[in-house]
């Protein structure tokens, strides 16, 4: 009797096991984004707390980051320095949860060295865009449409790409 296996079973074997990985990964993700806004995002316009102009849809006609965090969100630390780097070539409206007051804010974002500002909701705006955890992110085109949303930690080529779709798509 031959104990060696097949290979043609073996590489079955293998990519049965990748595509119910991959299922998976997309199941839990569908789940986690099912109660979040996906059509038109809600107009805004105010002050930062740092004291920038924020709105959506961009006054650029540029795709828009709308990033929900939260100051002692692990998955935020690995997300922030992305959405960071991305606020230098496309605009980001981030809006901080449960972090603090304003002050508590601010000193957040300025100990960390972010260049972005942000709007410190007290929950009426995560409430309105389905956010149940964090970090949740949204695209959102130059007439207000929301074209992705994640929920989790997103690399910042991931979230790049997004945004760039998002622009050739408009």
């Amino acid at each position: 009797m031959n104990d060696t296996p097949n290979p043609r079973s073996k590489a079955r074997r293998l990519l049965a096991e990748a595509l119910i990985a991959i299922a998976l990964f997309y199941g839990v993700s569908a789940y986690y984004q099912k109660d979040m806004l996906k059509d038109v995002a809600p107009v805004i316009a105010a002050k930062g707390v740092n004291g920038s102009s924020l709105s959506l849809p961009s006054t650029s006609g540029k795709a828009t980051l709308v990033y929900f965090f939260a100051e002692w969100c692990s998955a935020c630390k690995l997300t922030s320095p992305a959405v960071d780097n991305i606020a230098t070539d496309y605009p980001v409206l981030a809006i901080a949860a449960d972090s603090g007051s304003d002050s508590d804010l601010k000193a957040f974002l300025k100990a960390k060295g972010y260049g972005f500002d942000a709007l410190n909701d007290n929950g009426s705006l995560m409430h309105h865009f389905g956010v149940s955890g964090f970090p949740s992110i949204y695209v959102v085109d130059a007439s207000g449409q929301i074209r992705f949303v994640t929920r989790g930690v997103s690399t910042e080529p991931a979230l790049r790409a997004r945004l760039l779709l998002t622009e050739l798509l408009q």
